[in-house]
């Protein structure tokens, strides 16, 4: 709970256990991956639940440098607790052949309780930039603009004291920056004289929103039987990627990103010894890459 996360990504705490490291070949590409491995085997070979609900991404089996290694995002506040089990763990979590990660998710009680958060990283609060020409530092005239924040807040309570409760959380992350595209002025003039409509700014607006929602409710039939309904639902615009360096400010595209997960799960105590549990999940995700020329990837 304590712990600083840039991305407020619990995958990331995954890798403080012995044996769990970032798999490779999405690392080697990509800095903002949650693609994670167990003792350097592939990450498709590692199985993920959301309290004992298969979780994995199966639209590329685990997590690659462009996509998730979970089925949906969950938001950090909305997380009880996670296990990191290597070895020795239950048939319950198997279709793993080398590690798995189960997630317990926050529930409410008779007691109402919440939480918010508001966090900001703004270039205001920086140091003033400077440029070397010729060995000599002087103020740079213009900065680039960068502002990330990320703010949310939980709720928790009882709809009725004893027999139904209801947990809700909603995360946000916003970031604005920009990236710089190198145009040697000869070829940008060249260019523009075409007058073929081509982007030749040399400093390009990228933007990312993020939004998270969780809501659970749980309730209490009777003495042997409760019901447990969760729905998440994450959504993701991130705008000119890829775009910066040598680049140029038409070879960027956006990726929109929406996706939900919902469960059901009935728990039956048979007896003094006997637990049986009944689950039903759906979920959806959906990927659309826009290129700058029209071109649409699903």
């Amino acid at each position: 709970r304590d712990l600083p996360l840039k991305k407020r990504d619990f995958m990331d705490l995954a890798l403080l256990a012995p044996g769990v490291v970032l798999d490779q070949s999405s690392a080697r590409n990509s800095s903002g991956t949650d693609s994670i491995s167990f003792f350097g085997m592939d990450e498709s070979h590692k199985a993920i639940w959301l309290e004992g609900i298969d979780f994995n991404d199966e639209v590329i089996g685990g997590g690659t440098n462009i996509s998730r290694g979970t089925r949906t995002p969950v938001g950090q506040e909305a997380i009880r607790e996670f296990q990191i089990m290597t070895s020795g763990y239950s048939a319950e979590f198997g279709r793993s052949g080398s590690g798995a990660i189960n997630v317990s998710l926050k529930s409410g009680s008779n007691d109402v309780h919440g939480s918010g958060f508001y966090f900001l990283r703004d270039d205001a609060f920086d140091k003033p930039n400077f440029r070397l020409s010729n060995g000599i530092a002087s103020s740079a005239s213009s900065v680039t603009p960068f502002k990330t924040q990320q703010y949310g807040g939980t709720i928790g309570g009882p709809l009725l004291r004893d027999r139904a409760f209801y947990f809700l959380s909603l995360e946000r992350r916003t970031n604005e920056e920009s990236s710089e595209v190198s145009i040697p002025a000869t070829v940008k003039a060249f260019v523009d004289s075409l007058k073929k409509g081509y982007d030749t700014r040399s400093t390009i607006p990228t933007t990312r929103a993020q939004a998270n929602a969780m809501g659970k409710f749980t309730f209490n039939l009777d003495n042997r039987n409760r019901l447990d309904v969760t729905y998440i639902y994450d959504d993701d615009n991130d705008r000119n990627k890829d775009i910066g360096g040598s680049d140029a400010a038409d070879r960027g595209f956006d990726d929109l990103n929406n996706s939900y997960f919902a469960t059901a799960s009935l728990t039956t105590s048979i007896g003094s010894r006997i637990v049986n549990e009944f689950r039903l999940n759906r979920s959806n995700q959906r990927i659309v890459r826009s290129l700058r020329k029209g071109e649409v990837y699903l």
